[in-house]
């Protein structure tokens, strides 16, 4: 991952407008609550998740990230390189032409480096 984000300060508005991201508030919200109290159900999660502040109105914006094999890093010069997560806002060309945005989904285990894997459950 880069050290520096492609866009440093997206307010919430915009990364609704110009990203798709309409829900982005209320999924931070439960994110938070989630990670506080991991003993929550969904519903409780989503009850705690209204009690919620965020103390920020905008977020850093990566429009590129690799994703690598941490563990072939001490044995090679070269990061095995699993994939790439690719992202780019809807644009208005040279041509007043909408060009629509690009966005790839990530799920990310924070199992605590257990042995685990991704569920619909």
């Amino acid at each position: 991952m880069t050290k520096h984000p492609s866009m440093p300060a997206v307010s919430f508005d915009n990364l609704a407008i110009k990203y798709g991201a309409n829900n982005i508030i209320n999924a931070l919200v439960r994110f938070v609550a989630k990670i506080t109290n991991p003993q929550l159900s969904r519903q409780q999660i989503a009850m705690a998740g209204m009690q919620i502040h965020l103390p920020m109105t905008s977020m850093r914006v990566f429009h590129r990230i690799c994703i690598s094999n941490p563990t072939h890093h001490e044995y090679s010069e070269m990061p095995n390189l699993l994939d790439a997560v690719h992202m780019r806002p809807t644009q208005v060309d040279s041509r007043g032409q909408t060009t629509a945005g690009r966005f790839n989904t990530v799920l990310v285990d924070i199992g605590g480096g257990l042995s685990s894997d991704v569920s619909g459950a």
